[in-house]
């Protein structure tokens, strides 16, 4: 039985522009270190930085911050088919999440002083971001996180533990979930942000997994 495939009419030239740039950058700086990155348990943080230089980091974010400021999900689609038709499957949680889960809570909740130190580096790949949601005894049941953070002057004092955390081991800053109103149920949690240095952030891993092996998971404590 003879197959035939058929043509998708969703992408457009420019899209098509896009894929080329994203399957040479997939071939020139991600296929080749595959194997080195797996045994390392992650990539390279200089893969961020070329990135970032080749405009694939930030798609949807403001042109003020270095971002594309295209709001259409097909570019972020064409990044993660790439990585995947190259067997890098690993890798897309590095670069993919950076596009999917970090740059747009920033863009979404950040004040324009936070992006400047946040969302224009990790736009420009001079900044890693990871993101901290699952704990080690709540896995997908965000209601039932156990994290805190209580006002301290300024600041917050956050106290906790989490786990699966994607780039965590890289990350110069990580997007924590947190309650910080224990009567007030689903909505007494906040995002906050743990920069690397701070005291008290620890980390640990990279977690060993069963596939994956080159995608940063991790520890995180604070």
């Amino acid at each position: 039985m003879s197959s035939v495939a058929v043509p998708r009419t969703i992408f457009d030239e420019s899209h098509a522009d896009f894929r080329d740039t994203v399957r040479r950058f997939v071939q020139r700086e991600v296929s080749p270190h595959l194997d080195a990155w797996t045994e390392a348990g992650r990539v390279d943080r200089t893969l961020f930085a070329k990135a970032g230089e080749t405009g694939l980091l930030g798609i949807s974010a403001p042109a003020s911050n270095g971002g594309g400021d295209v709001e259409d999900f097909r570019y972020n689609a064409i990044m993660i088919e790439e990585l995947a038709t190259a067997g890098a499957t690993a890798v897309s949680m590095s670069l993919c999440g950076i596009n999917d889960l970090i740059a747009p809570y920033l863009i979404a909740f950040g004040s324009d002083e936070q992006n400047d130190r946040w969302l224009t580096p990790l736009v420009a790949g001079e900044k890693i971001g990871a993101i901290a949601m699952t704990e080690p005894g709540t896995g997908s049941d965000l209601a039932s996180i156990a994290t805190t953070a209580r006002p301290d002057g300024d600041d917050f004092v956050l106290n906790g533990a989490k786990t699966f955390i994607s780039n965590g081991l890289l990350a110069d800053f990580v997007i924590v979930v947190a309650r910080t109103d224990a009567d007030a149920g689903r909505d007494g949690f906040s995002l906050l942000v743990a920069e690397d240095g701070m005291p008290g952030f620890t980390r640990s891993g990279p977690l060993k997994k069963i596939g994956l092996g080159a995608q940063d998971t991790a520890l995180g404590a604070s």
